[in-house]
């Protein structure tokens, strides 16, 4: 009976993608948003299977369980997770390859398996396996738990998305938080403007509590973090940004400078390479990131010319150095011997 469902969901979601793929492009983004959520957006207190299995795989740290703030092994393993998600995508059409989702995720919820069991059953089935071969980032462990996490939690979200009930990340908001929402952030905007960064942020993230799905407000916020130098934080926001609307060049700028402060230059010069085909429907974002990118490529050539010079210029010194203590012991004997003193017959004493 689940083996004929599941081929019919399967065929339910393939034949929206061929006739109503506007539809199709907000309900992959919807899933998108809710699987990356607990990532960057809000700490989830319950903890359902996808976030045990996300400790497991040590994607979350259950000591220290802060999406605020962004570092580079976080950000690598929501790369990862958004790597996998990338592969699903290009297996939509498929609708065998959908309903054999479908029956794992019946296993998966019949025995309640755990990550391990759950990974196992993947590598038993040779179309899921198969996604190894798309997903090239993160070790061997860490690539079959984010195709876990990915493939379950999208698989989930397919069985619910057909009679479109698929629960809201955030709830509707009324009138009187949108107003108070956009009443914090101008009053952040004049904050900024007169450089007071730390009173736009405690502005901006009121906006945020009241509106957390506004991709501006993520934006606004991380630019004052990046002129405080927290860059950590301007990587989170900027990242959420990116997330909340993929073709907003602004919120890639932002993540892409925040990267380049933190010292990852290549990641940096990538990441905007990415941006630049995601907002192509934007012409004058397009021509900021370009122009972004020429400054990275200029300061990462000019950051690797200084640094060429200050090794050549250490390992000369080091080589005058010990050029210097090598005749040291030489000098000092001589200087020893002309200065001793003479013994009473008038030479000077022999040494054994």
């Amino acid at each position: 009976m689940n083996q004929k469902k599941n081929m019919e969901t399967a065929e339910i979601w393939c034949s929206d993608i061929e006739t109503i793929h506007e539809r199709y492009n907000q309900r992959w983004h919807i899933i998108k948003m809710h699987i990356l959520w607990p990532y960057l957006f809000v700490q989830k207190k319950d903890h359902d299977r996808y976030l045990q299995w996300a400790i497991a795989a040590k994607f979350i740290d259950p000591e220290n369980y802060d999406i605020f703030e962004l570092n580079m092994i976080k950000l690598k393993n929501i790369e990862l997770l958004e790597e996998v998600l990338h592969a699903l995508k290009k297996r939509n059409h498929s609708i065998t390859f959908l309903e054999r989702l479908l029956d794992l995720l019946d296993k998966v919820d019949a025995i309640n398996c755990d990550l391990d069991e759950a990974v196992a059953m993947i590598e038993k089935t040779e179309e899921i396996n198969a996604l190894q071969m798309e997903v090239k980032s993160g070790t061997g462990r860490s690539r079959m738990a984010a195709i876990a996490i990915g493939c379950f939690q999208y698989a989930y979200f397919l069985k619910l998305m057909c009679p479109e009930n698929l629960p809201h990340i955030v709830p509707n908001i009324d009138a009187k938080s949108f107003l108070e929402s956009e009443d914090c952030r101008e009053r952040g905007n004049k904050e900024f403007k007169k450089e007071n960064y730390e009173a736009a942020v405690n502005l901006y993230s009121r906006a945020i509590d009241l509106s957390p799905d506004n991709e501006i407000l993520y934006g606004n916020r991380a630019l004052c973090f990046f002129r405080i130098e927290n860059y950590k934080k301007a990587l989170g926001d900027g990242k959420r940004a990116i997330i909340l609307c993929p073709a907003w060049t602004k919120g890639h700028y932002r993540f892409c400078d925040a990267l380049f402060s933190m010292g990852e230059h290549k990641h940096a010069i990538e990441a905007n390479a990415k941006a630049q085909e995601l907002c192509r429907s934007d012409p004058n974002g397009i021509r900021d990131l370009i122009q972004q990118k020429s400054k990275f490529v200029r300061l990462q050539d000019e950051n690797a010319e200084k640094l060429k010079t200050d090794t050549i210029k250490k390992e000369l010194s080091t080589k005058k150095e010990q050029s210097q203590l090598a005749t040291q012991p030489v000098n000092e004997c001589h200087k020893n011997e002309s200065t001793r003193p003479l013994s009473p017959r008038g030479t000077r004493k022999e040494m054994f």
